[in-house]
């Protein structure tokens, strides 16, 4: 009772005090270890009932099994297949389920169908087990094997359909989850269960088929759960409806149904999105009259959502005043918010506060540092920053981090140092890194550079008439006409048109 209830302390003192255990004592206690995620005071516990004399059983090695998926730990994994075999449980119906769950979540998805073909007796969990393991890597698959559950008289559960959606969601297969959907019409699911629903609307959203998913949803009978309402709020969001989204949100409110945390925090992102300051404001003062005033993903969707709206004086007040632990999120909020607005000294600043807290950066972090570095010229300290966010933080730049410190360098003449950067770049530069150096380029009048950034520009997009047009000008520029005739019949060859407002000489 207290392991689950989640008071693991009560249930240890109460294990502890029984003089004769047996095996629904240790498994009761390595269990609620196992459901909390204790999963090393779990293995210590399994090792401490064989230390002492108590074999393990099917319930004992399932439950460890699950402790190593959660740890994905493939070694302590094998091990309890071992003991599996060992005791003869290997092709046991609740063993050999957790089993297969293991192996999927390690991502050898082969053992896991071996384990399975192995079986004597299949149950449904089994079956979603293995489902849920190809939905990761191959909807198809996973289609199949449905098929076969099918075919074996198996009755399918909600968690088959909603792994069978997440996998077309995955893949963007669309056709698939149109089968499934009628499938589980046929079985009378669709409109009187909720899990499925929002895994249909979250796959219509995903494919972008707006159209599938207002359908679906006007099916929907009343009353629509505050889930439910959620769903269509942040798919709209997902597809850059984001006044639809503010729609949804007062037709929910006017059908009585109260928004969460997840309501607030997605059309606090649609303000944010919008720049509607006004709606921004109406959000915040509903939600300093409830529960969520002080809430971490609250108090960080308002600071994104002023400082994107421009508010910074309000972005900031609002990160000053969170009363919980500011997570990365809200430290990445702030820093950002000011670095876009041109604030880049309390940018920087806010960005030592956050190393002072300890709060470990992010890609996102040091996108809006380098950004506020780039908008103030601070080439010096950005350099710094670039090369700490490798050294110190172990954290590998991506493209557009790289394409900041290309632009900060050209914006304010370092070309040799951006040429140098994109030389040494681990990763193959592509269009962003040349077009962002071609701009620096143009900026600082370097035709020769430029040419160069061009020429690798049309080879990456050889359709895009952009890098044409802008080799076409630096050759004009320089007075070579032969080269201007040459960037043209290369556009008539191969049929890239120039898009009105480009001219031809600079």
């Amino acid at each position: 009772m207290y392991a689950k209830c989640g008071a693991l302390t009560n249930s240890r003192k109460q294990f502890e005090l029984i003089t004769s255990r047996d095996h629904v004592s240790w498994n009761a206690i390595i269990v609620g270890y196992v459901q909390e995620e204790e999963e090393e005071e779990a293995f210590c516990l399994f090792r401490r009932m064989m230390s002492e004399g108590i074999s393990p059983d099917e319930v004992s090695l399932a439950s460890i099994l699950s402790a190593t998926a959660n740890l994905q730990d493939l070694f302590k994994g094998t091990q309890v297949h071992c003991f599996l075999v060992k005791y003869g449980l290997e092709r046991a119906l609740y063993a050999g389920g957790s089993l297969i769950d293991f192996y999927c979540k390690c991502g050898i998805i082969g053992a896991a169908t071996e384990v399975f073909s192995c079986m004597t007796e299949r149950s449904v969990a089994c079956t979603n087990a293995l489902i849920a393991g190809y939905a990761q890597v191959n909807s198809v698959e996973a289609v199949n094997i449905f098929q076969n559950m099918l075919v074996c008289g198996m009755r399918p559960s909600e968690v088959t359909f909603a792994t069978l959606l997440e996998s077309c969601t995955r893949d963007t297969n669309l056709h698939f989850g149109r089968q499934i959907h009628c499938f589980i019409l046929k079985l009378g699911l669709a409109h009187h269960d909720e899990f499925i629903a929002v895994s249909l609307l979250g796959m219509y959203m995903n494919a972008q088929s707006m159209r599938d998913a207002n359908v679906f949803f006007s099916e929907l009978p009343y009353p629509k759960s505050t889930i439910i309402w959620t769903a269509m709020i942040s798919g709209s969001i997902q597809n850059d409806c984001c006044e639809n989204a503010l729609l949804w949100y007062r037709k929910m409110c006017h059908h009585n149904a109260m928004p969460d945390q997840a309501t607030f925090a997605s059309v606090l992102r649609a303000c944010s999105m919008l720049a509607s300051l006004e709606d921004g404001r109406k959000m915040h003062s509903l939600i300093f009259r409830t529960a969520y005033n002080e809430d971490e993903l609250i108090g960080s969707a308002l600071v994104d959502m002023y400082a994107k709206c421009g508010d910074v004086r309000s972005s900031a007040q609002i990160f000053g005043e969170m009363v919980s632990k500011k997570d990365v999120i809200s430290w990445n909020s702030i820093i950002v918010g000011y670095a876009k607005n041109g604030y880049a000294e309390n940018a920087l600043k806010i960005f030592e506060e956050m190393n002072q807290a300890r709060v470990k950066p992010d890609e996102v972090t040091f996108l809006g540092v380098l950004t506020a570095c780039n908008h103030a010229g601070m080439v010096t300290e950005g350099q710094k920053i670039f090369d700490n966010m490798i050294h110190r933080y172990g954290v590998r730049p991506r493209v557009d981090h790289c394409a900041c410190m290309i632009d900060l360098f050209g914006r304010w003449g370092f070309l040799r140092e951006a040429e140098e950067l994109i030389a040494n770049l681990d990763i193959e530069p592509d269009a962003m890194i040349w077009a962002t150096y071609l701009g620096a380029c143009r900026l600082q009048g370097d035709d020769i550079r430029g040419q160069y950034a061009a020429e690798k520009l049309i080879q990456l997009e050889p359709q895009n008439s952009s890098p044409y047009v802008l080799l076409s000008n630096i050759y004009a520029a320089s007075g070579n006409w032969e080269g201007v005739n040459s960037v043209r019949t290369k556009m008539q060859e191969r049929g890239v048109k120039k898009f009105p407002g480009c001219s031809w000489r600079s």
